[in-house]
């Protein structure tokens, strides 16, 4: 057989079992960005001072999680990594130490939350109905905060075992919990925005319950303790790997939400229009970011063996999987996208405003997915510095100025706000490929910690 007939078939077998790995992930990420749709699809139904608020909500929830999805994030790099090494005691210790921290962080943040969050709303620009709305929401969802930080770390150590099914199935369980709820809550008691915030915290408490009784069971199998620990060496290495991931994250979200107060300045109509829009990102981010988390498993577990072209070759498979199921996702987006938009309750000049966007978003997307799936990979060989530096140039140097200059300054509205994350994330994309090239991201942290 030739030699690039070989690479051929190498390359279908790493796109197989990529796939294979990453499809309970993909269906366990995009019902989690479903249940958020969920969410404001019911939300929909009360007005867009609604979708205004729980989305200005969900993105200040979101820029404080950041910091520990990062070390999340973290932990399933080494862990797989350790699996890879054989180290199965550092495993143990690394998931104990990860359980003291997310209970110590997660009471902190959720004490925070539930007692200066309308504070930290105003932050928004957010004011009149929408402010009332989004208090309302956030009040409640506060308390899931230990739940979520919980539940993340336990889907950190099933992808690193590749036993994604798990996750999934939680989160499956959960969403049509969440479905339910929301229904009853908003036109059966009438419950309004905080019945929607309710169904989420409950739906959240049940995901955490399942994924604390499959991570113990399996624990159990490998011998490693189910119980907090602190091991200062262990945790040191993971701040090493984590605090530029951390730091990374909050620049992105602290700049999406300023990119929100953007939006909010030019208006209620242009910041439902945005919400919506984000339901076709996370239709195919979501699943593209599911299978970029479970190459980091792939990956890393060959550079951890010591196997370096091959884990180059597992992530190039990676990118060119990322792509084909994108473009399949998008067509079904454009597709789709009218039907989608009809089913919020929406003024005639606010529908029409957001089918205009749409394929400008798509396109976007694109983009993003180059963001998305290059700094996974370097991530799982210990590269993370450069995604914070790329990150932070990205979005403060060109996505926030030019919002301000195209959506407000330019009166460009909502288009203009949109051509500002497309050059953004093409920037973005080319800095990060070019990183990817140089190969530092091949790295053994096993052998090194």
């Amino acid at each position: 057989m030739s030699q690039p007939s070989k690479e051929c078939m190498m390359k279908k077998t790493h796109v197989k079992g990529l796939l294979i790995i990453a499809l309970p992930l993909m269906i366990q990420n995009t019902l989690r960005g479903l249940l958020g749709s969920v969410d404001k699809l019911f939300v929909g139904q009360l007005g867009e001072q609604a979708i205004a608020g729980v989305g200005g909500s969900n993105q200040l929830f979101s820029l404080f999680l950041t910091i520990f999805m990062a070390i999340s994030a973290g932990l399933s790099i080494l862990l797989s990594q350790y699996l890879g090494g054989k180290k199965i005691h550092k495993f143990g210790k690394l998931f104990s130490t990860m359980l003291s921290t997310g209970l110590m962080i997660g009471v902190l943040v959720t004490v925070l939350f539930r007692f200066r969050g309308e504070v930290f709303l105003t932050w928004l620009n957010i004011s009149g109905g929408a402010l009332e709305e989004a208090t309302a929401y956030f009040s409640v969802i506060a308390l899931s905060t230990t739940l979520l930080l919980l539940s993340a770390s336990f889907s950190g150590v099933f992808l690193a075992l590749k036993k994604n099914t798990y996750p999934m199935v939680a989160t499956f369980i959960s969403m049509g919990i969440n479905t339910m709820l929301n229904a009853y809550f908003i036109f059966v008691l009438e419950w309004g925005v905080t019945g929607v915030a309710y169904a989420t915290l409950i739906s959240r408490a049940l995901e955490f319950g399942i994924l604390l009784f499959l991570v113990k069971g399996y624990l159990r199998k490998l011998n490693i303790p189910f119980r907090p620990g602190f091991d200062p060496l262990l945790f040191k290495v993971l701040v090493s790997i984590s605090v530029p991931m951390a730091l990374d994250g909050a620049a992105w979200q602290l700049a999406m939400t300023v990119y929100t107060r953007i939006i909010f300045t030019i208006g209620v109509q242009e910041v439902a229009v945005y919400e919506i829009l984000k339901i076709f990102q996370t239709i195919t981010l979501t699943a593209i970011s599911a299978m970029a988390a479970a190459n980091v498993g792939i990956v890393g577990a060959e550079l951890g063996g010591g196997a370096f072209q091959r884990a180059k070759e597992k992530a190039n498979a990676g990118i060119l999987t990322a792509f084909i199921v994108a473009t399949g996702l998008n067509i079904i987006i454009f597709t789709f996208s009218r039907e989608i938009f009809s089913l919020f309750n929406l003024e005639e000049t606010t529908l029409n405003m957001g089918l205009r966007a749409v394929p400008l978003v798509l396109i976007i997307i694109y983009t993003q997915i180059l963001n998305v799936i290059f700094p996974y990979i370097l991530r799982s060989g210990g590269d993370t510095w450069a995604n914070l530096w790329i990150t932070i140039f990205g979005f403060w140097a060109l996505q926030i100025p030019l919002a301000w200059l195209l959506g407000i300054r330019l009166e460009m509205g909502i288009q203009g706000v949109l051509y500002s994350m497309l050059v953004a994330e093409g920037v973005k994309g080319t800095l990060f490929y070019l990183r990817y090239r140089q190969g530092n991201w091949l790295k053994n942290l096993a052998r090194e910690n």
